[in-house]
């Protein structure tokens, strides 16, 4: 994610597991580590009412209403991010149609039940290092 925090190229839906990027990924400009509730009320203004936001040139941050979703969005944009520099070091990306994705289809986002999935996978796949 350091890479899109610091380019001009912005996130795109291209993995059906991340589709919340098509909501845009802002870049908070800071690049310190939010140690204060000043700054993390800064960081939270830029973030809005987004799951994710970038740092720039530091990282990035993704919330949720429980710790598995966080932890879950937390992956996903990480593995969408690398996954879209692969994609454009091949030659350019092709994101998925902003009319596929709909709160009825393709959802913005996870089910409940599939991040629950995705947050036994990850346990699992932790308890085995």
């Amino acid at each position: 994610c350091i890479a899109f925090s610091v380019s001009n190229r912005p996130l795109q839906p291209l993995w059906h597991l991340c589709t919340e990027v098509s909501q845009g990924v802002p870049v908070h400009m800071k690049s310190i580590q939010i140690d204060t509730p000043e700054l993390a009320a800064d960081l939270a203004a830029t973030m809005g009412n987004r799951p994710f936001v970038l740092l720039h040139g530091h990282g990035s941050v993704a919330v949720g209403d429980c710790m598995a979703t966080a932890c879950v969005r937390q992956i996903s944009l990480e593995r969408a991010a690398k996954l879209q520099a692969t994609v454009d070091a091949m030659g350019g990306s092709i994101p998925i149609a902003a009319d596929e994705i709909k709160s009825d289809g393709l959802s913005v986002g996870l089910t409940q039940e599939e991040i629950n999935a995705q947050w036994d996978y990850w346990r699992l796949e932790i308890s085995r290092l």
